[in-house]
């Protein structure tokens, strides 16, 4: 089951689609047309992951906060902690948080400090789009909410999303039966 999902990003240029799965496994392919996937690393068992300025941020079951360079995906550094996060984005310089405890939380890439940002309940996957935070549920529903300030509003419905990714004017998703859409 694909547990992380990104798109490795040059400005509205989303090139690369990245996943992790249960395996513990890396894979990528390029966006556009047929996809297919290609095995490039490795990394125990990720919850969520995103990409953000070259470099893809990963948190795990031990509650541990991971980054590799896109250039060495097998060089992985712990760099904080992140406890019971279910979902991981990214939006400027920042990286945001869903836990279990339904809580969203953001810290700068550069120096993990996590900051409490609102509550989002029951969430299975997350990214960030022009500014808003998009969240799928354990309900099966959307929301959307501006990044500076949480407040929810229900969009649409999400099928057993796993994961959620963004670029350019597109979220593309996974869910529970490995399909991208």
């Amino acid at each position: 089951m694909i547990l992380g999902l990104s798109l490795m990003a040059n400005a509205q240029n989303c090139d690369r689609l990245i996943a992790s799965n249960s395996s513990n496994e890396i894979w990528t392919t390029r966006t556009g047309g047929t996809l297919e996937w290609k095995k490039i690393g490795s990394a125990s068992n990720i919850v969520g992951m995103t990409y953000l300025q070259g470099n893809i941020y990963a948190v795990n079951t031990n509650n541990e906060i991971w980054k590799t360079s896109t250039n060495n995906i097998n060089n992985w550094q712990k760099i904080g902690q992140a406890t019971g996060v279910v979902a991981l984005a990214s939006y400027g310089a920042k990286l945001f948080a869903a836990n279990n405890r339904g809580e969203i939380w953001y810290t700068s890439s550069n120096n993990i400090n996590w900051i409490k940002l609102g509550n989002a309940k029951d969430i299975t996957g997350m990214c960030i789009l022009n500014g808003k935070i998009y969240a799928a549920n354990r309900q099966n529903e959307l929301y959307s909410s501006p990044t500076n300030s949480i407040s929810w509003t229900k969009i649409g419905s999400a099928g057993g999303v796993t994961s959620l990714t963004a670029c350019g004017e597109d979220i593309i998703g996974s869910n529970t039966s490995d399909e991208i859409w």
